[in-house]
């Protein structure tokens, strides 16, 4: 029989931390939601594995280690069966980025953070029971675009708009409308918890206040309907040129 559990833990970062993915310096001065690192844990009764996400823009790997390391220190749980990702937020966590933006991690905040993401799939773990699994596959349209568009000059540009002569014609290519879904429930039939995943860029909000963006919006509405111990884990899809924004409505 499969079991499962799930937990999750609150890892807002201090006012003051740097929140990269807009190509410069911003720096976090509210929170307009709390931050989460959440994980999953299975056991099909001959191998264990897990998964832990974090409301981060990205996970540098050397963190991924850290996260992975503890979790084998207190469990055993071998490093390569624990995935660890982000949602991709743009709101989240001080991991710096690689490009030259000026946005800096903080290597304090980010150990401490990691502790805690490690604890989540320990607490998982520690706490598996029988449960059943259902998968479910939908399509969400018009809320996501292909950001890539070709313009009346024959180029292909980013997030265009039309300027002078050169106008927005079409789409570079489609988008990805399919949100995916997997239910865990107990022995009595109640949901526990989801994974969820959807491609669309975790860019709906701006700012400079901590945001999940609409994956933390997916999590109240979820624990308003299935109650505050239901964790749903976001794990972003394919969505490197997806994104919110439809440069059409306004090409003309």
């Amino acid at each position: 029989m499969l079991k499962c559990a799930f937990y999750e833990k609150e890892i807002t970062p201090p006012l003051g931390s740097e929140i990269p993915g807009y190509y410069s310096r911003r720096i976090s001065a509210d929170v307009l939601d709390k931050l989460y690192a959440k994980a999953v844990a299975f056991d099909d009764g001959k191998t264990q594995t897990a998964l832990v996400v974090l409301d981060s823009v990205s996970v540098p790997e050397k963190y991924c280690k850290l996260i992975r390391d503890r979790i084998f220190e207190l469990c055993g749980l071998e490093p390569e069966k624990i995935a660890v990702c982000a949602t991709h937020t743009h709101l989240g966590l001080p991991v710096g980025e690689d490009i030259d933006s000026g946005s800096r991690e903080d290597k304090a905040v980010m150990n401490y953070i990691c502790v805690l993401a490690a604890d989540c799939v320990v607490l998982a773990l520690k706490r598996l029971e029988n449960c059943s699994a259902s998968f479910g596959a939908g399509c969400v349209d018009n809320i996501s675009f292909n950001r890539d568009y070709v313009m009346s000059d024959g180029s292909v540009r980013t997030n265009p708009k039309s300027k002078g002569d050169v106008k927005v014609i079409s789409h570079h290519s489609e988008n990805d409308p399919e949100l995916s879904v997997l239910c865990l429930r107990d022995e009595a039939g109640t949901p526990i918890g989801a994974i969820i995943s959807y491609p669309c860029h975790q860019d709906c909000v701006g700012g400079t206040s901590f945001s999940g963006d609409y994956s933390s919006e997916l999590s109240r509405q979820l624990k308003a309907r299935y109650g505050q111990n239901f964790v749903s884990i976001y794990v972003a899809g394919a969505s490197g040129d997806i994104n919110h924004i439809n440069a059409l409505e306004n090409s003309h």
